[in-house]
């Protein structure tokens, strides 16, 4: 009974791995060979991969293991002085993107349901593509970086709620839709706070007993995110919900940094699958029904988020290169604009031809603003004369002239008073966290 399903599966996992080898090497994401797997395998090409429960169950799966990975990766801590412009920055994005965005569709002409559902799905960056793409020109960790993750943390927030939100029961009046916000934020802080006392009290201890084993850990890592899973479905809300905040709970723990990298090659697979069955069920008409408008405002989308962000990061103090190198990177529409757009056609709130619409939005934007991204400089280079003075950031705290030492035994004990305030301690022994929490310096367990 599984063969068709099996065949199917393997078909899918050959071509996106085929395709993401070919478009790797010309420096485009692997989301796009997703993406473009299902359209090929789907019926708007070849049509040899149709929709089956055994796809739509991993693609489910894929969905929640992705929230789930993104929460494991929000150590709020990390953020430090940023959180608050950050924040400020986020909300300020959202607003002016969410009113662009309405304003371009709106003069297409398609329907009210229709204009609010591209605004809302359009205006967040797409996580994976951005930190992929910056860790390998080696500007994750700088400041433009720092701010451009710091502000998908937050737009991962948006996410969850608007994810929520679109699978509500019924959203036909305001009356309804205030009170779905309220029940939805009220289930979600029950989710939150189990979590978090699960993270502080649980499962500090739980990890730091297994830690020794690869195996058990990783198990235990997934464990929890079934455990929050049941709890959403419990509660009728959508799973990703309580996935999100299980990894959102564990990315506080010291064990974040390895429970990550375990749970990375599960979560690949599973996203493989949701991404590649998003083009299982558009058909070529559905594809093509507004590729103009899609590509039109793909174009306007890329060039307001520049400037938007720019802006946004400017009016905080940040210097003109750390504002146009963070807003460069942000240009996208990202993979949760898909993934809204499918819940959404299966709330019934917008058909597959919206569904097409954004699909060649974000297959484009996503292209295109990954030579942005690898570029980046170049271009700052050529439009430098342009821009303000830069005059740095000076009121940044940073840490210089520190010393790092890797592991944590008895000679670094016995040396813990000599060695000053200004030491990051590197260990990956579960026994020494607690040790190190009290300690005062700064650590990193990995």
């Amino acid at each position: 009974m599984l063969a068709p399903f099996s065949a199917d599966f393997a078909i899918l996992v050959l071509t996106a791995s085929a395709l993401g080898f070919l478009l790797h090497r010309f420096g485009q994401p692997t989301i796009v060979a997703y993406i473009l797997t299902g359209f090929l395998l789907g019926p708007a090409v070849l049509g040899w991969v149709g929709e089956s429960s055994f796809i739509a169950l991993l693609s489910e799966l894929g969905l929640a293991f992705l929230l789930f990975f993104l929460g494991i990766e929000m150590n709020l801590e990390e953020l430090g002085d940023l959180i608050k412009p950050l924040i400020r920055i986020t909300v300020l994005q959202r607003l002016m993107q969410v009113s662009v965005v309405f304003a371009v569709v709106s003069w297409f002409g398609f329907d009210l349901v229709s204009v609010l559902i591209i605004s809302v799905a359009t205006v967040f960056g797409a996580t994976p593509v951005i930190v992929k793409l910056l860790n390998d020109i080696g500007e994750l960790n700088t400041l433009p970086g720092r701010i451009d993750v710091g502000v998908l943390v937050f737009q991962d927030i948006y996410v969850v709620l608007l994810l929520a939100l679109l699978s509500a029961q019924s959203l036909t009046s305001g009356w309804l839709i205030a009170w779905s916000v309220l029940k939805i934020l009220g289930l979600i802080g029950l989710i939150a706070g189990i979590a978090w006392a699960a993270s502080t009290y649980v499962l500090p201890d739980v990890f730091k007993r297994v830690s020794r084993s690869q195996h058990a850990f990783f198990i235990h890592g997934i464990a929890s995110a079934f455990i929050f899973i049941s709890l959403s479905q419990a509660l009728n809300l959508p799973i990703e919900i309580g996935a999100f905040l299980a990894g959102l709970g564990l990315g506080q723990m010291p064990f974040q940094g390895e429970l990550k990298e375990r749970v990375r090659p599960l979560t690949l697979l599973f996203m493989v699958v949701f991404f590649s069955s998003i083009g299982l069920g558009i058909s070529w008409e559905n594809l093509t029904s507004y590729w103009g408008e899609a590509l039109l405002t793909g174009g306007l989308l890329m060039v307001g988020n520049a400037l938007i962000m720019y802006y946004a990061i400017r009016r905080e103090a940040f210097s003109p290169k750390t504002s146009f190198l963070g807003a460069i990177h942000m240009t996208q529409a990202s993979e949760f604009t898909l993934v809204a757009g499918s819940v959404a056609v299966a709330q019934g709130y917008v058909t597959n031809d919206i569904l097409g619409f954004l699909s060649i939005m974000a297959l484009s934007t996503m292209t295109a603003s990954a030579f942005l991204i690898n570029y980046n400089r170049d271009l700052y280079a050529l439009i430098e004369q342009w821009l303000p003075d830069d005059e740095g950031d000076d009121w940044l705290s940073t840490k210089t002239d520190h010393t790092v030492i890797v592991g944590y035994d008895d000679t670094i004990r016995a040396l813990r008073s000599s060695l000053g305030s200004d030491v990051t301690i590197v260990d990956n022994s579960a026994e020494n966290v607690a040790e190190l929490q009290q300690s005062g310096f700064d650590y990193t367990y990995g």
